[in-house]
């Protein structure tokens, strides 16, 4: 049970940290106070006592208030180089090492979670057959268990070192716990480096977005006229009395909350319609199949039925496309026996709702395209910047070698640019409003006419001379995309069939005892629910988008009256049955299903508003083929 099971427990601990803050030159606002966040499952917050208004400091630490990486340690002495952080390790150690520091510290110490908290919360705590069961699949069980590899290697080389004598590893586990979950980067007085500190108070505040609360960390002016370090913490939202008091921990996804701070946002999206949640995926060659290629699992059978009909082509085009374009494989093209088994490459994927910037979704399926681009050209690597950047600013890579440099910077212009004009060519306005998916998804609107079966596009087709499909004419270029769309599509298959539909059970029987004590709460249980959803959505949403523009590549284009009939067609019947195909079945009655009435009964209300798939790729066929829908 967490110590914190009482607001009583909770407010004497409360006082001792006021104490602790204050005899060290800092302040905390009368009107704020440690109590449990009933909006956030009864969780320990900083809670306004008073109303507050905007603009009003409330919590103000110098940097004798706040904790920073112990110095005893000699990493230049180690015989290797640790595989944390050296800061990292350093505050850690800190929380553990018995000494003078420790013992001046406790009251800060005794606000922190227990290990018995951690346990209920974190899943690298959770028992391994647990862990595997509620996230099998996921690619956040291998960061975990890369995670305990890595505390291993540490502790081991510590306690070559003689600094572990009196530290087990289960106490450093949960003080490096503590650091991931709680610890701030500043630039550190005297050292002239950024390094990681613990910030008594500061860190009892929650998360939230948009951000409610700012913090800085610059020199003040004291009434006594000196300069000092401190950390201000200003309100940017008023806060009603009894509401919790939040700071931001980032546009982090529900895995990355789950696995540091233990827990998950049901709509975990921005204002602009994007989504936190990523799934990343590797993706390499895979070496064909001597029987025919892979089918789409649940894919629309209208798809099947139209990929078929590829009269008036090719008897190779036949061959290469048979009745499901993506059957084409990398063998029948003549290159996968020259791809080296361990090319691989890495894309982030993340889902956008129709309102957001059309580039959250076709930055991510250009770059998956680009990766099996690479792959089936013999690529040795793609490098992937994985770093937390402005996803507003997000460019596609571009790989010189696969013929795709002009590709990609179509690419570029259209999303600088944000909309299409209406000859059809990618906008290259420099205009870089953040506010631009509201005219982009208008324009979107206005051009797609998908209710009309492509009657709109006549004009077009007919001024164009038959030119509007000339991109498709090129039967090698359309051979090469089908190839690279079968990879991604396969690839997304294959890792949604990883997952298991087990995850949602909840019981003693699962955990083998009480829950509380040997494994993840029920709370818990339902966070991995949701970061297992997300991603399968994410996985089967660009599968279904690879899969669709597959499925219009190997149309007949014989008349472009013809051809666009019959995209619009697969356009809507795409569009229309992309629900049920996104949808994560879990079993009946369990934490998850939406039947039950379950913990999490309500599911993220952005599965309902996706960004229609017929958006995604008509906006591929304009930059890759030039077609003008």
């Amino acid at each position: 049970m967490s110590k914190y099971a009482s607001s009583a427990a909770l407010l004497a601990s409360w006082k001792k940290l006021r104490s602790f803050v204050e005899e060290r030159g800092g302040f905390i606002d009368d009107r704020v106070e440690a109590g449990i966040d009933s909006d956030k499952g009864g969780v320990p917050g900083l809670i306004a006592s008073k109303d507050i208004s905007v603009g009003e400091s409330i919590l103000t630490l110098t940097t004798k208030c706040l904790l920073f990486g112990s110095d005893d340690i000699s990493f230049d002495q180690l015989t290797s180089e640790p595989a944390r952080s050296r800061g990292d390790l350093a505050l850690a150690y800190s929380l553990v090492a018995e000494g003078p520091t420790k013992s001046q510290i406790s009251p800060y110490i005794e606000s922190l979670p227990s290990r018995v908290d951690f346990k209920n919360l974190l899943p690298c705590f959770w028992p391994s057959s647990i862990r595997s069961h509620q996230l099998r699949g996921s690619p956040l069980l291998e960061e975990i268990e890369g995670d305990e590899r890595k505390l291993q290697h540490d502790y081991d080389l510590l306690s070559a070192a003689g600094y572990m004598t009196t530290i087990s590893i289960e106490d450093f586990k949960w003080a490096l716990a503590v650091v991931d979950s709680r610890a701030f980067e500043i630039d550190h007085p005297g050292k002239g480096s950024s390094q990681p500190c613990l910030a008594p108070a500061l860190d009892l505040m929650n998360h939230r977005r948009p951000r409610m609360t700012s913090y800085s960390f610059k020199p003040t002016e004291t009434k006594g006229g000196n300069l000092v370090e401190q950390m201000t913490i200003t309100t940017l939202l008023p806060a009603s009395r009894g509401c919790a008091v939040d700071i931001t921990y980032g546009a982090k996804g529900n895995a990355q909350l789950l696995q540091r701070y233990g827990f998950t946002l049901r709509a975990n999206t921005e204002p602009d319609g994007s989504c936190n949640n990523t799934v990343v995926v590797k993706f390499q060659q895979q070496t064909p199949s001597s029987e025919e290629g892979p089918t789409r699992a649940n894919g629309n059978e209208a798809h099947k039925k139209e990929a078929g009909a590829v009269d008036g082509i090719s008897r190779e085009t036949k061959r290469l496309r048979r009745e499901d374009p993506l059957q084409t494989t990398a063998e029948e093209l003549g290159v996968a026996g020259n791809v080296p088994t361990h090319s691989t490459c890495a894309v982030e994927l993340r889902l956008a709702s129709e309102s957001a910037p059309k580039h959250y979704v076709f930055t991510p399926f250009t770059k998956a395209l680009d990766a099996c681009r690479a792959i089936l050209s013999n690529a040795q690597s793609v490098a992937v910047d994985r770093k937390d950047t402005d996803r507003g600013n997000e460019k596609a890579d571009c790989h010189p070698g696969n013929n795709t440099m002009d590709d990609f910077l179509r690419v570029e212009a259209f999303m600088m640019g944000g909309c299409q004009k209406d000859d059809g060519d990618v906008a290259n306005d420099d205009d870089d409003d953040d506010d631009e998916d509201e005219g982009d998804d208008g324009d979107n609107d206005d051009n797609d006419d998908e209710n009309s079966g492509g009657d709109s596009d006549d004009d077009e087709g007919g001024d164009s001379d038959g030119a509007m499909l000339h991109g498709l004419s090129n039967t090698r270029m359309v051979e090469c995309e089908l190839s690279a769309l079968n990879l991604v599509a396969r690839t997304l298959r294959t890792q949604d069939s990883k997952y298991e539909h087990e995850h949602f059970s909840v019981g003693c029987s699962v955990f083998g005892g009480d829950p509380q004590e040997s494994g993840p709460c029920e709370a818990s249980v339902v966070d991995c629910a949701r970061v297992v959803r997300s991603e399968r959505t994410t996985l089967r949403f660009y599968a279904c988008i690879a899969e669709l523009a597959a499925s219009v590549l190997v149309l007949p284009t014989d008349e472009d009256s013809s051809w666009l009939s019959a995209a619009a067609a697969l356009f809507k019947s795409a569009d229309e049955h992309a629900e049920s195909e996104l949808n994560v079945p879990c079993a009946a009655g369990a934490v998850g299903d939406v039947s039950s009435g379950g913990a999490d009964a309500e599911t993220d209300p952005l599965f309902h508003t996706l960004m229609p798939l017929s958006v995604v790729v008509k906006t591929y066929l304009q930059v890759k083929f030039q077609v003008r829908l």
